[in-house]
């Protein structure tokens, strides 16, 4: 999609929260493509900047919005590049959801099973 065409579908007289998740969802399959690719065609430093950019816009969302922490945990267990700086930007992401959205300390703890079950003990 060019760029005029996507700044021409953008809400024109939107609120923030509008214009926030349609530039979300441009960031997000900017970010799907660039990890279908496979890791031959990664781009560690593009994909960084698109997870730093989901950042800064998921703060302007909603906090009864779910749909954003629920994109982002499907591709944190998607996503299975060794890219240490990628990952930490991901977590670094979902954690910031989970705190913005309040979400159950069930949930969060469900994701440090998850984490703990592939990384393993640190005493290892």
């Amino acid at each position: 999609v060019c760029r005029q065409e996507e700044e021409e579908s953008a809400p024109e007289n939107g609120n923030l929260t509008e214009k926030s998740a349609f530039y979300i969802r441009q960031f997000q399959r900017a970010l799907f493509s660039q990890l279908s690719g496979g890791e031959e065609d990664f781009n560690s430093r593009e994909a960084q900047l698109l997870v730093s950019i989901l950042n800064v816009l998921s703060r302007l969302l909603e906090p009864t919005s779910q749909q954003m922490v629920t994109w982002t945990v499907k591709i944190c267990k998607e996503t299975s590049f060794e890219d240490v700086s990628f990952s930490k930007g991901l977590l670094s992401l979902l954690f910031g959801l989970h705190v913005l959205y309040k979400s159950p300390v069930t949930l969060l703890w469900e994701l440090c099973q998850d984490i703990h079950s592939q990384l393993g003990d640190i005493d290892q």
